[in-house]
């Protein structure tokens, strides 16, 4: 005993194919009548996917451990695995789909200096098939599998429809193709308003509205493939005194399929997803800039997400597999819709258009993003409490509180023609002349991170770990953050949460994301020298390019598990700075 197992696949690279189509007839039109400026356009979309894998243990895929000889290592040189598992792969499938757009929209232009603009939208996206019907979901109502088609496919592993129960979506009562609802209720109205309150070109004010349709991804169409027609089929050694599983052919013995221990489905009501955005600003010119204040708004709603219908409610009754609502299977991930996300933007854009060798370009905003979803990624695990979505509302993660970034091109005013050494000669023009300071600078806040832990069950679910209980605020002085990090000091107060206790009936009660991490500020400059080459026709420049000028470490995020010695403590930083030294002729 105590030897560390082996596990190996059989030699040969991974044998994927995929291939996407997209065929498209677009027409717009454009008609000026008055003060009006109309358009509209059609737009049909025939969508093609085509993929194919194979995964490396269509070959198998073997584990040897300590036992028949004792050693682990010996077992793999003799040829005797402990476990031997081959994938039966899914045929190749075919989703297809159709898109078709049509929208109409008026610019009114009132007087000059008011134009309103109207607009309506209508989008219609065909739901996902599959060429030859080879997509299967999952109903919630009786725990069957269902195929697509009529009738059941001839070319189901056999094994799989042996021990479940398959039925086509039309003894299922689904959509017999798709599986899935048409969405046809995708009417997008957009109106805008632009206002020159002095008269003026000076000042604008401009409004808008608009909602908008987002199509089904293809990953929707691919997450419905395989089920039924692909399995594990896994050998495992019976009896640890006999070699059972053996090389060169290990497939011979009795085998068993694992099956399909955790399946898959999209829910048949699956309406599009449909976001609001809303803006008003107030742009302004000041001396030689542009400067934009402006606030922004966007509701999504119908985002995926997905929830395991076998996972236990949270109860103070410990875990039983037996009561779970469908046993024969592990997990019954259910993708479907009712996510939903907010977002509030303050946009501060000051523009200088390039002008006596100075250009800039000035970028601020302060944000706050709420979601109970992965915006990421809609095929995502489950959150903490999905039979208290409410619960899982907080700080989406993906937007930082405040952004700053600033570009700039600064010819500096030195050399022949220039405010200053205008009459330098033309000797030292070539080395004092023709200089220039461009650069790139981002300043962010930290990412918003939730704490975790991992040791115990406690809502008797059989979810090992989660969000903690919280008895503090849990930050630490931001202001000190970058000197705690230096000293090796966590950043996060341990101290503001707790492990909830095993098997008590509840989760832990932490709010996601409600830690902030480290910012961001990068530097990246370029020092150039420019010399005019043929009489001005061409110019030959020397870049000098500074990545992290100033080597500033950018800190990551640090561990957020509550029972980790690492809680808190930053171990690692972004890239250091790097130099680039180029020549660069332009004619």
């Amino acid at each position: 005993g105590g030897a560390i197992p082996f596990h190996g696949t059989s030699m040969g690279s991974i044998n994927n194919y995929h291939a996407e189509n997209t065929y498209q007839v677009v027409d717009n039109l454009s008609l000026y009548r008055g003060a009006h400026i109309l358009k509209m356009g059609v737009d049909l979309r025939r969508y093609q996917i085509n993929d194919f894998r194979a995964p490396q243990s269509i070959r198998g895929e073997f584990t040897f451990d300590d036992r028949l000889s004792g050693f682990s290592y010996a077992n793999f040189l003799l040829g005797y695995p402990s476990f031997a598992r081959r994938t039966i792969p899914r045929p190749a499938v075919y989703p297809r789909s159709w898109q078709f757009g049509a929208y109409f929209q008026d610019d009114i232009n009132v007087s000059p200096w008011l134009t309103i603009n109207l607009g309506l939208r209508y989008d219609l996206h065909t739901p996902w098939v599959e060429q030859y019907d080879r997509m299967f979901t999952f109903d919630p109502r009786t725990g069957n599998l269902v195929t697509a088609g009529s009738s059941l496919p001839t070319d189901l592993i056999p094994e799989v429809i042996e021990s479940l129960t398959v039925i086509p979506a039309t003894e299922a009562g689904f959509p017999e193709r798709s599986l899935y609802e048409s969405d046809r209720n995708n009417w997008s109205p957009r109106v805008g308003i632009a206002i020159r309150p002095f008269k003026d070109a000076t000042t604008v004010i401009r409004a808008g509205y608009g909602l908008y349709t987002q199509i089904w991804p293809g990953l929707m169409a691919l997450r419905a493939t395989g089920g039924p027609w692909e399995s594990n089929q896994d050998f495992i050694l019976p009896d640890e005194d006999v070699a059972s599983i053996q090389f060169p052919n290990p497939f011979t013995t009795t085998s068993e399929f694992s099956g399909i221990q955790t399946i898959s489905g999209l829910s048949s009501y699956f309406p599009n997803e449909r976001t609001q955005q809303w803006n008003i600003s107030v742009g302004r010119q000041i001396w030689d800039m542009a400067l934009d204040v402006g606030y922004v708004g966007t509701r999504a709603m119908n985002i995926p997400y997905n929830e395991d219908l076998n996972l236990l409610p949270p109860g103070a009754e410990p875990f039983d597999p037996a009561r779970r609502r469908f046993p024969r299977f592990n997990a019954v991930n259910l993708t479907q819709t009712g996510g939903s996300s907010i977002y509030h933007g303050l946009n501060i854009h000051v523009d200088r258009d390039f002008a006596n060798g100075v250009a800039f370009d000035v970028n601020y905003t302060w944000a706050k993003a709420l979601t109970d979803v992965d915006l990421r990624s809609w095929s995502a695990t489950p959150q903490q409490n999905q039979y208290q979505r409410h619960l899982e509302k907080g700080d989406d993660p993906n937007i930082r509180r405040q952004q700053l970034r600033f570009s700039y091109i600064w010819e500096l005013p030195f050399g022949r023609g220039r405010r200053y050494g205008s009459g330098l000669p033309v000797w030292a023009d070539q080395v004092l002349g023709g200089w220039q300071l461009n650069g790139i600078t981002t300043l962010v806040t930290g990412q918003l991170l939730s704490p975790a832990f991992s040791s115990t069950d406690p809502a008797n679910t059989n979810q090992f770990g989660g969000r903690p209980d919280r008895v503090g605020d849990g930050n630490l002085d931001s202001g000190s953050m970058r000197d705690r990090i230096k000293a090796g000091l966590p950043i996060f107060d341990a101290g503001s949460f707790a492990v909830p206790e095993g098997g008590r009936g509840w989760y832990g009660n932490s709010a996601r994301n409600i830690l902030t991490g480290p910012g961001e500020a990068l530097w990246n400059i370029v020092v150039a020298k420019n010399w005019d080459v043929a009489n001005e026709r061409a110019r030959l420049q020397f870049r000098w390019e500074l990545f992290n000028a100033f080597n500033r470490p950018n800190f990551a995020n640090p561990s957020t598990n509550i029972e980790s010695g690492t809680f808190g403590i930053v171990t690692r930083a972004g890239a250091a700075r790097s130099m680039l030294f180029g020549l660069r002729l332009d004619y």
